[in-house]
């Protein structure tokens, strides 16, 4: 690509008075040469988030055009991406949080693969900074998917992390697959809005160097969200949409990525006080496990036999066998 793509930043924006002003900065100083919006969504935040938004893009001098829009009511995260994804006139589209940060080449970084082929996906790596430090969760070692089965692939071996920030994607390609962020759900909607990417996408570009800053702190969605109910009710209607639309999906792959999602849905039931009986019915009608593969699988641990041994068992069975572990757990 020879002529630099006009790139859209969506930020959505609630109640980040003390990082907003970073987050903006940050953008403020992209070495990218070509044309650059930022659209940053404002999701009813009532501390003063917005008014430090308006008086940086008051003062702000730059090329970059800044624009500040705000829903009428709260509708949280996936809607104001949506929005903002709605509103963007750019060739490509990058998501960004409202406490994270980008590096000042991110853009300049990310769309350099663009002159060797116009991909769908370019995704970069990232570090963690606040009050607590995570590994990245890129695992990719290849710097180019081509192909559905070799993304899936991939993604079905937990090389690419889920999280919708630092992915450049392709605007045409997200309007061709209608993927856009599950307004009903208000956590995990990372998880069906990367699943639709990666099973959708034919061409993704990796770039191994830290495009990405994430602000770990305490009470962000990611600290919060595994002990909300609404966070397993969102993380179930990820996995309906798995267990009901596997397509053509490569078999071996499908079941390992379906099998990741419910794992860690069931495992955060367990852990909490929740009556998941009907969802785990749900799940046991659409995902089977055969005991030949639990018992003679040589790569299993006998940890990983343990935590699958409740698939073999009759539904009734395998959800009381689930509840044993919860009392063992709380009773530790």
């Amino acid at each position: 690509m020879s002529i630099l793509p006009k790139i859209s930043i969506i930020i959505p924006l609630y109640n980040v008075e003390a990082y907003i002003m970073d987050c903006l900065q940050s953008v403020a100083r992209q070495t990218y040469q070509g044309q650059i919006e930022c659209i940053i969504v404002d999701d009813c935040s009532d501390d003063n988030s917005a008014n430090t938004v308006k008086r940086f893009i008051a003062e702000y001098i730059g090329s970059i055009h800044f624009i500040s829009l705000r829903h009428t009511h709260s509708s949280g995260p996936s809607t104001a991406r949506n929005t903002g994804a709605n509103k963007a006139t750019g060739e490509y589209i990058l998501f960004l949080d409202s406490d994270d940060c980008i590096s000042d080449d991110c853009l300049e970084i990310l769309t350099d693969r663009l002159q060797e082929n116009n991909y769908q996906l370019i995704i970069g790596d990232y570090d963690t900074f606040g009050e607590k430090e995570v590994p990245s969760l890129l695992f990719e070692k290849k710097s180019t998917l081509l192909g559905r089965c070799e993304i899936f692939h991939e993604f079905a071996e937990r090389q690419l992390y889920v999280a919708p920030w630092n992915k450049l994607c392709k605007a045409s390609f997200l309007k061709e697959h209608n993927i856009i962020f599950n307004k009903e759900q208000f956590l995990h909607e990372d998880d069906l809005w990367s699943y639709k990417c990666y099973t959708c996408a034919d061409s993704i570009a990796i770039q191994h160097r830290i495009t990405y800053h994430y602000r770990m702190r305490k009470g962000s969605i990611m600290e919060t969200q595994q002990k909300s109910i609404k966070a397993l009710h969102s993380l179930f209607d990820t996995i309906q949409f798995i267990l009901e639309n596997r397509g053509d999906l490569d078999a071996t792959d499908y079941e390992k990525c379906a099998l990741t999602y419910i794992s860690k849905y069931l495992s955060s039931c367990v852990d909490s006080n929740h009556n998941f009986y009907t969802e785990y019915k749900f799940i046991r009608g659409h995902f089977s496990y055969s005991p030949i593969s639990l018992f003679i699988h040589k790569k299993l641990s006998l940890m990983e036999v343990k935590h699958k041994f409740h698939f073999v068992l009759p539904i009734p069975i395998g959800y009381v066998y689930l509840l044993l572990r919860r009392f063992k757990i709380h009773h530790l």
